[in-house]
């Protein structure tokens, strides 16, 4: 099982925000033009991978936002009975969303200062490899917490 980051608001503005459409039609999409890149890792994804939609605040400090976990359930997603001219045609995965932060996302500042070594996380779609980010992904979804 490998761990997904990814992106839900590719213009970097809330108007573009598709997270909610995500989680409400159970899938995640690459929503633009094909940038060869991140259809080879959307089309690397595996059911029973785990994926996270995020969003990154290099600005504010390196804030990362969780706004859902869930588990890849199929590794192609019909787009074209969703309302949302911009994501059909485009490479999908379905999802079984398991934690929506949506309405109320997470957000955590990383404490080590080498976290985005290896990873480019200006990117829409990325393997999560540090163990903070894994750690804290893992807290999240533990439902024995009050």
């Amino acid at each position: 099982m490998r761990v997904w980051g990814f992106g839900h608001n590719p213009s970097g503005s809330g108007e573009n925000d598709k997270s909610k459409l995500f989680i409400k039609y159970g899938f995640v999409s690459l929503g633009w033009e094909k940038h060869d890149e991140f259809y080879e890792l959307i089309s690397n994804m595996e059911k029973g991978d785990l994926i996270y939609l995020k969003k990154w605040f290099p600005r504010q400090g390196d804030i990362i936002e969780i706004n859902a976990i869930g588990i890849v359930k199929a590794t192609d997603y019909d787009t074209t009975a969703i309302q949302d001219e911009s994501l059909k045609g485009h490479k999908a995965v379905a999802v079984a969303w398991i934690k929506d932060f949506s309405d109320n996302p997470v957000r955590f500042m990383p404490n080590n200062e080498n976290w985005r070594k290896g990873i480019n996380r200006f990117n829409s779609i990325y393997l999560e490899t540090k163990e903070e980010i894994l750690d804290n992904l893992i807290e999240l979804l533990d439902i024995n917490q009050n």
